[in-house]
């Protein structure tokens, strides 16, 4: 997503966010609600990607599958929302953290044969 204003000194993104106050939720419902906000998009996580550390922050990113939404639905937090093949991302993509999350991809991808794990086998 493109933040609005280039919030953060982003131009692209992976959606974030952080636990409100007021809220109590785990780690994957937070972050299919972030999503949902940042870019309109339904989603059903299949796999824990990994902790990436960032300049004062780190950030729990998960691989998940798109189950609904359009971008047309994102929230005031962005401006754009680019839905790109992976041999893209890096590309569209301007921060070194961002990269570090497309290595993770790469490396869950490349651990079940170039495909999406199926978070019901058993095998993660």
């Amino acid at each position: 997503a493109s933040p609005t204003n280039g919030f953060g000194g982003y131009a692209a993104t992976f959606p974030k966010g952080r636990f409100e106050e007021d809220e109590w939720s785990p780690w994957q419902s937070n972050a299919i609600k972030e999503a949902w906000e940042e870019t309109g998009l339904k989603a059903a996580i299949v796999a824990f990607l990994g902790d990436v550390d960032r300049s004062t922050t780190r950030t729990r990113y998960y691989l998940a599958k798109r189950t609904g939404g359009t971008p047309t639905d994102m929230g005031w937090e962005s401006q754009a929302v680019h839905l790109v093949p992976l041999k893209r991302a890096r590309e569209v993509l301007d921060s070194p953290y961002d990269h570090k999350v497309v290595e993770l991809v790469e490396k869950v991808l490349q651990a079940h044969g170039g495909r999406m794990p199926d978070p019901w086998s058993g095998a993660g």
